[in-house]
């Protein structure tokens, strides 16, 4: 019994050592086997201790008590690990009638009258769906999504009736439209700055047309505005003309006054389109591929107007049937129609349908047949009439302004009842809201082309891609460190800047994990991306044919792997006006709306530190004091009170120059930031480098400018900047000039590797002349490479001329990005790296591409964004110009046959989605029937909280 209630014990504490020696010396005289030894059982004691993480830690008190403990930290974690206390720990508090838990008490589970938003953090934080969607995870003061559609702020997370739901804030996604403005006339560098955006106004309510209408009573060629010119120092006189209107898509066709990328006519800029049939038919299949007829400004007008005057008569569907034909949907007016639909309406019922208060000639009984339908319409028509001469006094205010003899008085007006651009001189909607790359284009195209790849893949598939992509180099391309293993875990959440990335590398790593034609779509989208974000077109009717035959390329190989995408994807029919858009505006990259997203931070925190009580008011005087904030420590003048133009002090404008961390929050990059030809030394203990490392055989050109001395030591640097500005270090790929080389006669650029970046003995970094760049050349084969259609790299190290060049930091021209072939090499994931977390290297280990074969053959990446322009213009024309998919004599014919494949297929799935939708409907009815016969008793109040989905 001593024995039993020793052994008892042991769970729930730590006996003396003289008591264990007792318990041992017991269980041994009675004959228990494997009783383990007293030194190896306090070993396992410790070791177990030490393997589950509980510290015992020493503590001073503030009167200096000295004291153990074991944290919270180091126990509590183990009720995570341990199967029998986490079936039963509640994570959330608990909303009840009843209170028999902690949990469901006032403190952890208070009303949420008595919330205060700095106690929100004090409750759980997130919440999850383990078991059907374990990977998305939703946080308090975020964003979050319902079943329903709707969004909504989450506030906490509680459990109501056993099952978690949130306290949220219904309409705190706080959706606002916001309009910004740029200066056209400052260079594309200075804009792509988010210091050069100004921004103009935000609404939760008013949409971008109401917004436009106010803007353009501060602009346009009738509003003249003075200014004070600081580069002649004179007063002048200047307008603010609108240029061009870049958005999202959505965005784009309500500026245009058009249906949407839903309607049977889903374009803004042509008449494209039509029903489901007249799509499918040859002609209408054949015509999706290039720009229809233009959409004109004055045209949408008159629509616009048909439909309001339609809308008086009080027949909805009359109106809706005109904007389906048309594709014209005007927001101003959309509100309008409503209203005189309902007044109209009204009217009809009671001067025609109501037997008491009908017009009284329809009370003649003589009046029938014809004759009564005739009638009906004179008074419908006069019920139009008299609607319409309502609608043109609306909006009273802005009506009374006007004077009397003004010839809007008698006609619907832009701005009060339709698009405020619609006939504004010098403003053509259709062609001015030009196609946005970031939206139509990354999140359009790059989106399609990477779903169809990545959803069949295998988890094996998705594996290895990330290996490859993460084996990528990313030198020369401008973009973030790759994050592959996030890429593929949540593939079908990706942002503009991942698919750049695809963009750009995909195609070098997708040789076995797609289709042959997929693949060939990866490299039209390369090929056509590259060309887009060109910054800079030296020969346009060149440029032109080439985007033209490129755009022709993607959507031909697109039609091949799904006919049908075309006319369900109109953002890929879109493209088809950038041919006419680049011309117009220039380059597509010039109006790209990355910059605004950007920009949107800004926005976002002045949202986020409002009062939320008049956002649009408060936002608006936050930004204007951070223009005037910009403007002062800019060094800008203004006219003070007494009329004298002043400008800050010079301390004060010396600010900005000399903080970098102010430069930064106002998006202001320092001109001065990158040099052409300066260098920088690595750390003290990196520089010295001997200058035999620099030699490569007796041919060495280091030998020949030095005269064969190798005694000297050497500075390394980390990196040159080249003539573009790019920051080229040891192993960038660089073109370069070398007026010596005698390689290829009468060309004086080449193509290589920089292998050191160095000083001269004795130089500093403040005398970049006497630095030096030694570069590997690498000979561009006549050639390209068949598979990947790009030029190929060589070097042949036993050769003449390719030995190692020495050159001056301004001879570098710029840097380009070259992909091992990894498909011709056969190149596999045998490698091993350690995994780095935390800025550590840990144990674990993670597989890595390991290149094989030739080491020396690289293939020139064509599709990569960065200097995408320089790069051509070094090139040979005949290792850039493009090549035809299928040739141009017959695109048209593979259009017909493709629409022909349409024409029996669309119609069978258009018949089964609607006996799919009829028997559906016909489920519901019957379960709602059902419901309604069996449901009785009594319900209680609404919830205030919902299921997130």
């Amino acid at each position: 019994m001593f024995m039993l209630n020793l052994l008892d014990s042991l769970p729930r504490l730590r006996l003396s050592d003289d008591h264990m020696k007792v318990i041992i010396w017991v269980m041994r005289q009675c004959g228990t086997p494997n009783v383990p030894a007293f030194t190896a059982l306090r070993s396992t004691q410790d070791r177990l201790t030490r393997e589950l993480g509980v510290k015992t830690t020493h503590h001073r008190s503030s009167q200096d008590n000295e004291f153990y403990a074991n944290g919270p930290s180091s126990t509590f974690r183990l009720d995570w690990s341990n199967p029998l206390v986490r079936a039963h720990m509640r994570l959330y508090p608990e909303a009840s009638a009843e209170v028999s838990e902690i949990m469901q008490a006032e403190k952890a589970a208070p009303a949420t009258t008595n919330l205060k938003t700095r106690d929100l953090d004090l409750f759980p934080h997130m919440w999850a769906d383990w078991e059907r969607a374990p990977y998305r995870h939703f946080y308090i003061r975020e964003v979050a999504k319902l079943q329903d559609g709707r969004y909504v702020l989450v506030l906490r997370w509680i459990v109501e009736r056993e099952r978690v739901c949130a306290d949220v804030h219904d309409k705190q996604y706080n959706a606002h439209t916001n309009m910004y403005l740029a200066n056209l006339n400052l260079p594309h560098e200075k804009l792509q700055q988010e210091f050069f955006i100004r921004f103009h106004s935000t609404s939760q309510h008013a949409s971008s047309s109401e917004q436009f209408h106010a803007l353009y009573k501060d602009a346009g060629p009738d509003h003249w505005i003075e200014a004070y010119d600081c580069a002649i120092k004179q007063d002048i006189l200047f307008r603010v003309m609108p240029h061009i209107k870049p958005a999202d898509n959505p965005q784009q066709s309500e500026t245009c006054s058009h249906i949407g990328l839903k309607g049977n006519f889903f374009c803004r800029r042509c008449k494209v389109g039509g029903s489901a049939e007249e799509k499918e038919s040859n002609e209408g299949y054949d015509a999706l591929f290039t720009p229809g007829e233009p959409r004109t400004p004055d045209e949408t007008e008159r629509v616009v107007k048909s439909q309001l005057f339609r809308a008086c008569r009080g027949e909805r569907e009359a109106v809706e049937e005109l904007q389906t034909a048309t594709g014209v949907k005007d927001r101003i007016a959309q509100f309008w129609i409503e209203v005189v639909l309902i007044r109209s309406q009204a009217e009809r019922k009671q001067r025609i349908s109501d037997k008491e208060t009908r017009d009284s000639r329809l009370n003649a009984r003589s009046l029938k047949g014809d004759e009564r339908k005739a009638m009906k319409e004179v008074i419908i028509s006069e019920i139009q009439h008299e609607t319409f001469q309502w609608l043109v006094q609306q909006p009273q205010h802005s009506y009374d302004a006007l004077p009397v003899d003004s010839p809007l008085r008698k006609d619907v007006r832009r701005g009060d009842h339709y698009n405020p651009l619609l006939g504004v001189p010098g403003v053509d909607v259709h062609r001015d809201t030009s196609t946005e790359i970031l939206h139509t284009y990354l999140v359009g195209e790059d989106k399609y082309v990477w779903h169809d790849t990545s959803h069949p893949w295998s988890k094996k598939e998705e594996q290895l891609f990330a290996q490859r992509l993460e084996s990528s180099c990313i030198d020369g391309l401008s973009i973030p460190a790759i994050r592959a293993q996030y890429m593929v875990q949540y593939k079908n959440s990706l942002v503009g800047k991942h698919y750049k990335t695809l963009q750009q590398l995909a195609v070098f790593h997708l040789h076995d994990l797609c289709s042959p034609l997929m693949f060939e779509l990866w490299k039209a989208t390369g090929e056509l991306g590259a060309l887009i974000w060109m910054d800079k077109i030296s020969d346009m009717d060149q440029y032109v044919a080439d985007l033209q035959l490129l755009i022709a390329n993607l959507l031909d190989i697109w039609a091949l792997i799904d006919p049908n995408r075309i006319i369900v994807k109109s953002k890929l029919h879109i493209l088809s006006h950038l041919i006419a858009d680049v011309p117009r505006f220039g380059p597509a990259i010039l109006y790209s709306t990355e910059i605004f997203e950007c920009w949107n931070s800004v926005f976002r925190m002045c949202s986020v530190l409002s009062n939320r009580q008049a956002p649009s008011r408060d936002i608006a005087g936050t930004l204007a004091e951070m223009e005037t904030f910009k403007h002062v420590v800019s060094g800008g003048w203004w006219k003070a009170e007494n009329g004298e133009m002043i400008q800050a002090s010079g301390q004060v404008r010396a600010f900005l120059q000399s903080t970098p961390e102010l430069q930064r929050r106002l998006g202001w990059v320092d001109p001065t930031y990158r040099q052409p030809g300066t260098i920088k030394l690595e750390a003290r203990h990196k520089q010295s480098v001997p200058s035999e490392s620099l030699q490569s055989g007796e041919n060495s050109e280091w030998q020949e400018i030095h005269g064969g001395d190798v005694g000297q030591t050497l500075k390394r640097c980390v990196h040159v900047i080249s003539r573009s500005r790019d920051v080229c270090k040891r192993g960038s790929w660089v073109f370069y000039q070398h007026p010596q080389a005698e390689q290829q006669p009468g060309n004086t650029v080449f193509a290589g590797r920089i292998s050191e970046v160095f000083l001269e003995p004795g130089e500093s970094a403040a005398q970049p002349a006497c630095a030096r760049i030694l570069i590997q050349p690498y000979t561009i084969l006549d050639e390209t490479d068949e598979y990947y259609n790009m030029p190929i790299l060589v070097c042949d190290p036993t050769d003449h001329n390719t030995r190692r060049v020495c050159i001056a930091p301004e001879d570098v021209l710029f840097a380009f990005n070259a992909q091992h072939d990894c498909h011709a090499s056969g190149c596999a994931p045998t490698g091993t790296v350690p995994v780095r977390q935390e800025r550590q290297e840990t144990a674990r280990v993670r597989q890595v591409i390991e290149h094989v074969g030739d080491a020396n053959r690289y293939i020139l990446n064509m599709h990569a964004l960065h200097n995408a322009a320089l790069i051509r213009q070094a090139l040979p024309r005949k290792l850039t110009a493009p090549k035809p998919y299928i040739p141009v004599g017959e695109r048209t014919k593979r259009h017909h046959e493709i629409a022909g494949q349409l024409q029996v297929s669309g119609p069978q799935k258009r018949a089964d989605a609607q006996a799919k939708a009829a028997e559906t409907r016909a489920r519901n009815k019957t379960a709602k029937a059902g419901h309604a016969q069996v449901s009785t008793g009594a319900g209680g109040p609404a919830s205030s909280t919902g299921g997130v989905s």
